[in-house]
């Protein structure tokens, strides 16, 4: 029997003992049920010069005859022609999300094809044979599959080596394999507490795997009830400037998008305390500096005075001496913080100092 590659020459011989010897070749292409002699194939030898693919599996048998014997004929001897691999498709690029499957898919023509799928981790430099097992499976086959990919794969080049002994084999071109994942929220948007006209900020921290985050705020001005896309608020922060009290108890949240979807952050939450309105009264505009201590007064109470000669709530005069004094008086409201002032003269009163 002889194996050879499309295009080679192949040759069979018998060697016979006798006196007159002669050959003649014959021809099976059924599988030896019928047989018909080859003209001009009447050597020892008989030697196709270039085999064709439409050769293969046919079967060749010498009748010997000589001057004293029947003729005898020869065993049959099978000629197998194989083709030289000829790659017709490779495989595709695939993009898939963490924790889902693809496949990739080689074709060739020629015959007695074996299959080997290889793996780059490198974008090509080096390759290594896929071995079934974990995620793989179909590494000899026409087919790969890949199944349950975590992210670590991403990046992977896959290509078949695809051969047909003794000829020569093929090579498709590689696929590349993008595994996408999803977005994770490391740090969630905290509340904020401002007082009116103040600059609040709200932060996200996510991180994916592969490929780069989107984001797109939201607010909701009735509790987390319903929610609005905010225009323009595309980052991981979105911060605001003299914002009004009107926005007291208004939330906030994000959308955090990677290349497998979205997720959504906890909402942080905007309180805005307003700053305490009120008015100096019986506030006195002169006193003699012999006057006893004066009571300052406000409209609002729980605050703080302070300047020259004030002592708790009372101004003395003798405490803060001659000329123009500032007296101030503070009040908060969760931090945020009024202060208004006035002025008190302290003078000489000469005929009080008579007296």
């Amino acid at each position: 029997n002889i194996s050879v590659c499309s295009g080679s020459a192949a040759s069979f011989s018998v060697t016979a003992s006798g006196s007159g010897i002669t050959y003649q070749w014959e021809l099976s292409t059924d599988g030896g049920a019928t047989w018909n002699p080859i003209a001009g194939a009447t050597n020892a030898t008989y030697t196709i010069a270039s085999t064709t693919i439409s050769q293969n599996a046919n079967r060749y048998r010498c009748v010997v005859s000589g001057t004293c014997t029947p003729a005898v004929t020869s065993t049959a001897a099978i000629l197998t022609v194989n083709s030289s691999v000829t790659v017709t498709g490779n495989p595709a690029n695939s993009t898939i999300c963490e924790g889902t499957g693809t496949s990739f898919t080689a074709s060739a023509s020629g015959s007695g094809l074996n299959y080997q799928w290889e793996v780059s981790t490198n974008g090509g430099a080096t390759w290594s044979n896929v071995t079934n097992g974990g995620v793989y499976s179909g590494a000899t086959t026409p087919t790969l599959t890949l199944t349950n990919v975590p992210p670590a794969l991403n990046g992977n080049r896959y290509r078949c080596f695809i051969t047909s002994p003794p000829c020569t084999p093929g090579t498709t071109t590689s696929a590349l394999l993008t595994v996408n994942t999803f977005p994770v929220i490391t740090t969630q948007p905290s509340n904020v507490t401002i007082c009116e006209f103040g600059n609040p900020t709200f932060s996200v921290t996510a991180t994916t795997g592969v490929g780069s985050l989107s984001y797109q705020w939201q607010i909701s001005t009735n509790g987390g009830s319903s929610w609005s896309n905010i225009s323009g608020a595309t980052g991981s922060s979105y911060a605001q400037t003299n914002v009004p009290f009107g926005q007291n108890g208004y939330r906030f949240r994000v959308i955090v998008t990677a290349g497998c979807g979205s997720t959504t952050s906890n909402a942080g939450i905007l309180t805005v305390n307003t700053y305490p309105v009120f008015d100096l009264t019986n506030i006195p505009v002169t006193l003699c500096l012999s006057d006893p201590a004066y009571a300052l007064t406000a409209s609002a109470g729980g605050g703080t005075w302070s300047g020259p000669g004030v002592s708790g709530g009372n101004f003395v005069p003798s405490a803060a001496g001659l000329g123009a004094k500032t007296v101030s008086y503070a009040v908060s409201n969760a931090g945020c913080v009024t202060t208004k002032s006035a002025i008190v003269n302290v003078n000489e009163c000469a005929d009080r100092h008579r007296l």
